[in-house]
């Protein structure tokens, strides 16, 4: 992700690969999983204590705690995520647009999130959906979520800037 990233600002790709690199860039994709698996759990911590300190307990509050509570600790949790995927990932200084891009990559992240929710829910009532279901839907949202990353860092490379772009 990240060569694919700093090809799209035209970085030049780093020498041959070395150890040094393999676990820079093995940390990178570890801090990205743990802040995706953070940004859910704050996401269902935050709803579930909205439930419980308003006492939305009825189906419409369900919906109401997701819309005021749910939604925007999501979109601040993936606006980070997206933020720091464009700006830090790439190996260049500064990075054109990095907040824009970021609040689209948050909005369609929430948007695949809520996606595989509902495929998961409707997806796990069949016997074969209980068994593969479930994973089978993870790596279609490890893909698209990969093909989305790319596509608003595309995005962000298109936004003009009078500063020339350096490498780091």
């Amino acid at each position: 992700l990240r060569e694919a990233i700093s090809s799209q600002w035209e970085v030049p790709p780093r020498s041959p690969a070395s150890l040094r690199h393999l676990l820079s860039d093995v940390l990178a994709l570890v801090g990205l999983w743990t802040a995706l698996l953070v940004s859910l759990a704050v996401t269902a911590i935050g709803t579930g204590l909205a439930e419980v300190l308003l006492g939305w307990d009825y189906s419409g509050g369900n919906l109401l705690t997701r819309v005021v509570v749910a939604l925007p600790l999501g979109l601040a949790a993936d606006w980070l995520i997206f933020y720091w995927l464009i700006t830090r990932l790439p190996r260049i200084a500064p990075v054109r647009g990095g907040a824009q891009a970021a609040l689209i990559g948050a909005v369609g992240l929430e948007l695949l999130r809520n996606g595989l929710t509902v495929y998961l829910d409707r997806i796990t009532t069949t016997p074969g959906g209980a068994v593969f279901g479930s994973l089978l839907g993870l790596l279609v949202f490890a893909y698209l979520v990969s093909r989305f990353v790319l596509l608003v860092a595309a995005w962000a490379a298109t936004v003009p800037s009078d500063e020339p772009m350096r490498p780091r």
